[in-house]
């Protein structure tokens, strides 16, 4: 997740190539997400600014100022998983396991290590992680307790590589931490969660319908606000693919969904949502 600090920045680099908000966030992220992250109201993922980077032909260097290794090695991953780079990805997974294995006790260490061979593993399916390092990541999440920012960013990040029980359980928990908070208005972080929570869903949909369906009967106690258009539509989303599960029947997401969120001008999201939907097609067949 990239700090809110670095939204200003951004502002300066969209403004230099004379991008306005819409066009630098059509069908990436919403408009008025990119304009509160601007104004530092908000946080925005790595996926996403890295999108618009290369949308504008602004090299990720240009807002890596004063960054950490943390965040530089984050803009890596994020990078080559976009472009779709399976040597790089390879490459930083090796690193970071190697790194591990050096500083074994290390926490920071270790979910680095996992967050970079979950991005290995949903690009290519090939997994570096060992079981050793999962049960370490396991044990890690399961000490969780305040689902800090950071807490739902390693989780969400990280669901490659953890058994689906455990993936229902965490996301459960996230739940329910999220109806605690929701009144706080705490913008940036229900964001997070949010999005962190579908994808565990669509991961458990994908892998395990039992424990995905538990997991969308879950949903259903989520009362999304209409600022987070994003979050809403990939909730009717999650529906529908629940529903071709059920029937096999999909004409309501290739003659009316697909359609109307590319009319919408959301043509990045509906090719990951297309990208899933594949997914999800070949455990049925």
């Amino acid at each position: 997740m990239i700090d809110s600090k670095y939204g200003k920045r951004f502002k300066q680099l969209r403004l230099q190539k004379n991008f306005s908000l819409d066009n630098a966030s059509i069908g990436i992220t919403s408009k008025s997400s990119l304009y509160y992250w601007e104004k530092g109201q908000r946080n925005m993922p790595f996926d996403k600014v890295v999108a618009m980077l290369n949308r504008m032909r602004i090299p990720c260097e240009e807002l890596d100022f004063g960054l950490n290794d943390e965040y530089q090695y984050m803009f890596a991953i994020t990078n080559a998983y976009l472009k779709n780079d399976k040597q790089k990805l390879k490459q930083l997974a090796l690193i970071s396991l190697q790194q591990l294995r050096e500083n074994s006790q290390d926490k920071n260490v270790l979910l680095k290590a996992a967050i970079s061979c979950n991005f290995l593993k949903n690009s290519t399916n090939e997994l570096l992680f060992s079981p050793k390092n999962l049960a370490s990541l396991e044990e890690l999440l399961s000490e969780i307790k305040e689902w800090n920012y950071e807490d739902v960013f390693n989780f969400g990040n990280t669901l490659s590589l953890l058994p689906n029980k455990r993936i229902f359980g965490l996301a459960k928990l996230l739940i329910q931490v999220y109806l605690e908070n929701k009144p706080k208005n705490y913008l940036k972080w229900e964001h997070a969660a949010l999005n962190t929570i579908f994808n565990a869903s669509v991961t458990l949909i994908i892998s395990d319908r039992q424990y995905g369906k538990k997991l969308i009967s879950e949903l259903n106690l989520l009362k999304i606000d209409d600022i987070f258009a994003f979050e809403k539509i990939r909730l009717i989303f999650i529906s529908e693919l629940v529903n071709y599960l059920e029937t096999e029947d999909d004409s309501e997401l290739v003659a009316h969904f697909f359609p109307t969120i590319e009319y919408l001008g959301f043509a990045n999201l509906s090719t990951e949502m297309k990208k899933t939907f594949v997914k999800v097609k070949k455990q049925v067949a």
